[in-house]
């Protein structure tokens, strides 16, 4: 049973029906020992806490004794635009994330990194979305699964050769995910006409 099973379900039975659950050696676990309250149910909640920030942040506490991880790459593919994103949250979890995340990876899209954790969930628990997520992660979304072994699935960054960088497509269709509103560059934008 991990800490985190072992801290639900104190909290299931009760802080006073039960103990503290001894925290493991990892270095989750040591950040959790040293969490320390004056009642039983004060510690239970402020060490659920870490476990679900720790979650939430995709990957474990580094030993102290780690130097700072080298920071992510420069994108190089442009962020999903506001009039599809704000669909996102409405599709995660559904059906329809699937054809959210193809439109996405037609259009040369990456997804908002503020949904990169709570996206590379769902694809380690779905091997139907990792196909789909890995064309619209960008650098950030490769270079925050290395963090977390449940995200291993992803490929690493491709190699980059120095080269001519290849047109970019007039306009396209970004279907039904963004309204079939369609994709215009910022160069034939309505405010350069």
């Amino acid at each position: 049973m991990s800490d985190h099973d072992a801290l639900l379900a104190l909290a299931l039975v009760g802080a006073t029906r039960g103990t503290l659950p001894t925290p493991g050696p990892d270095p989750l676990g040591q950040a959790t020992a040293q969490i320390t309250r004056p009642d039983a149910e004060g510690t239970l909640l402020a060490r659920a806490a870490l476990h679900a920030l720790a979650h939430a942040a995709g990957r474990l506490p580094d030993p102290a004794s780690d130097s700072l991880p080298t920071p992510a790459p420069a994108e190089t593919l442009p962020e999903v635009p506001e009039r599809a994103a704000r669909h996102l949250p409405l599709v995660i979890g559904t059906p329809h994330l699937s054809e959210w995340l193809t439109l996405c990876a037609q259009a040369g899209w990456r997804v908002p990194p503020a949904r990169l954790p709570e996206l590379l969930d769902h694809a380690s628990n779905d091997g139907r979305l990792r196909p789909l997520l890995t064309p619209v992660l960008g650098e950030r979304g490769r270079w925050l699964a290395r963090f977390n072994p449940a995200w291993a699935f992803t490929p690493p960054p491709p190699a980059r050769t120095p080269g001519p960088t290849p047109p970019r497509p007039a306009a396209r269709p970004c279907g039904a995910a963004c309204g079939n509103a369609t994709r215009t560059p910022p160069a034939t934008s309505c405010a350069s006409t």
